[in-house]
């Protein structure tokens, strides 16, 4: 009943612990016409769920000069989904913060067949280990943007996940993220150990003497499930 479906592939982002941009590279945009094309074969297919999937799905069409963006993809998405299936789902996931704007918000409260619901992955909450990890993001920010999903789109189902144990992750700062993780209240989260890919600045750093024994990772990421 449900297929993902490709919206871009590759990243700008360069998280300092993320290896996709050397693998896949820049990002490149699906043509609107092209995923159009694959949502109506998928809906003839059977599916009435389509995940809508990236690495950075916030950016999409920025690079291909498609002025529309994530929001007029959306839009159209949703008339082809009613013209091929009368009624279904999509899904957006791998949403960007950084990236993520108010009119996406009001499209995602307004279009019928877009899912209420996100996927985000937001990786921490403290403001050193964001700026650490290179992801042009803020506590401040983070907040303001989950306030507004959940005020201007009442009932919406937050999902993110987090890394924990980046190098030179204090616990301090591990604190910080299990108290943030238990006031919010995600619908749903998961954790990630954090793991040195070849190569990044996050891989240096950890090779450097940042490193966070692989135990306080496990107890850290066991604490943080609890919570949630």
């Amino acid at each position: 009943h449900y297929a993902y479906l490709r919206i871009s592939e590759g990243c700008n982002q360069n998280c300092a612990f993320c290896t996709i941009p050397s693998i896949r590279g820049k990002m490149r945009s699906k043509p609107i016409d092209a995923i159009c094309s694959e949502a109506r074969e998928l809906f003839a297919d059977g599916a009435f769920e389509l995940n809508l999937i990236g690495q950075d799905t916030t950016s999409y069409g920025d690079d291909i000069g498609y002025g529309a963006g994530l929001v007029g993809m959306l839009e159209i998405l949703d008339r082809t989904a009613t013209e091929a299936a009368g009624s279904a789902w999509l899904r957006l996931m791998y949403a960007y913060p950084s990236c993520f704007t108010d009119e996406m918000i009001d499209a995602i409260a307004r279009l019928n067949n877009v899912v209420k619901y996100i996927d985000m992955p937001l990786q921490h909450i403290n403001d050193r280990v964001l700026d650490s990890m290179r992801r042009k993001t803020s506590r401040k920010l983070i907040e303001t943007l989950l306030d507004k999903l959940r005020t201007r789109v009442p009932g919406i189902a937050i999902r993110t996940t987090f890394i924990s144990g980046f190098p030179g992750e204090t616990a301090a700062e591990h604190d910080e993220l299990v108290d943030f993780v238990r006031d919010f209240g995600f619908d749903a989260m998961g954790v990630f150990p954090y793991s040195p890919e070849p190569g990044t600045p996050a891989g240096t750093m950890h090779a450097g003497g940042g490193a966070v024994n692989d135990e306080v990772i496990q107890e850290r990421i066991e604490q943080l499930m609890l919570a949630q």
